[in-house]
């Protein structure tokens, strides 16, 4: 009776103990990359930066784009594939190169399209990380994420979404204004980025 109560026992501190090793690490953890998160939907949802269309899915009740597009629409995009980090930041000089000829979707929005996974790949923009996934082996993001660059337009009667970006902002008039083209943080880098000088009419202030 005694080695039959052991046994019990014995079995029962097993029980308790694997769910607390199984459950030790994160959900990612026990997520593998290309694991569906989930299916991407069919929708008659447009999308469009400055009045250009842009590819655009729909996903989780939300629109999402490829972060590799914004590359044509005044973004300049890095990967570095020894971190795994895609990286995104607004380029005000960079001239628009649009998609065209985007196919119109055709089928019934609401209506399953393909998947989207899971990616270890991690995705900014500027210095803000943000949720990312894969989509056809593409990285996609959020179209609502680029909320800090712009601001946003519904348009009901076309089921439109529109981003108009925000102008630079204006320096102070001085002799000279110093704008870092690029900081270590937003590359990542430890290679040192000059500054540029920027001359402007007007006496210099050295409270500016």
């Amino acid at each position: 009776m005694k080695k039959l109560t052991s046994v019990i026992l014995t079995f029962a501190t097993v029980l308790i103990l694997i769910p607390a090793a199984f459950f030790t690490g994160s959900a990612a953890d026990l997520i593998k990359v290309g694991d569906a998160l989930g299916n991407v939907l069919n929708t008659d949802i447009k999308v469009y930066i400055n009045n250009y269309q842009i590819p655009a899915y729909a996903v989780n009740n939300k629109m999402a784009i490829i972060m590799e597009d914004l590359s044509k629409y005044g973004f300049e995009v890095k990967y570095d594939n020894k971190t795994r980090i895609l990286k995104a930041f607004r380029n005000f000089a960079k001239e628009f190169t649009p998609i065209e000829n985007i196919e119109v979707n055709t089928k019934k929005p609401g209506s399953i399209a393909f998947p989207y996974v899971y990616t270890d790949i991690i995705a900014y923009l500027g210095v803000t990380e943000i949720d990312c996934f894969a989509i056809n082996g593409k990285m996609c993001i959020y179209f609502e994420d680029l909320k800090d660059y712009g601001k946003f337009v519904w348009n009901a009667q076309t089921r439109s979404s529109y981003l108009n970006y925000s102008l630079p902002k204006e320096p102070k008039e001085s002799d000279f204004v110093y704008a870092r083209l690029a900081t270590v943080r937003e590359w990542g880098t430890h290679k040192s980025i000059p500054d540029v000088a920027i001359r402007f009419k007007g006496k210099f202030n050295n409270n500016d």
